[in-house]
């Protein structure tokens, strides 16, 4: 899940970072005002402290257009991304 503000949730992966990509998926609904059926691909540069040893890491996170709509979501905005364990994927 994403949240512009830090979130109080029970999800114990909390991550802070800057949208570097945003990516159309699907196919928006038609003209007829339903809504729309597409996603959106969130790529988040996760922020890390000076002092870590650790890379330059992306979180990668599929949400809907409404979604990222509602939450006005551009390249740049700084989000915050939570997740249970059980539902993250790993891809290399």
């Amino acid at each position: 899940m994403l949240y512009q503000t830090a979130p109080d949730a029970s999800a114990r992966n909390i991550f802070h970072g800057e949208i570097v990509q945003l990516l159309r998926l699907g196919t928006p609904a038609p003209a007829t005002g339903n809504g729309d059926d597409g996603r959106v691909r969130v790529s988040i540069l996760l922020n890390i402290p000076a002092s870590s040893t650790l890379s330059p890491t992306l979180l990668t996170a599929e949400i809907t257009r409404a979604s990222a709509g509602r939450m006005q979501l551009s390249e740049g905005k700084s989000v915050y991304a939570t997740f249970k364990a059980t539902e993250a994927r790993a891809y290399t």
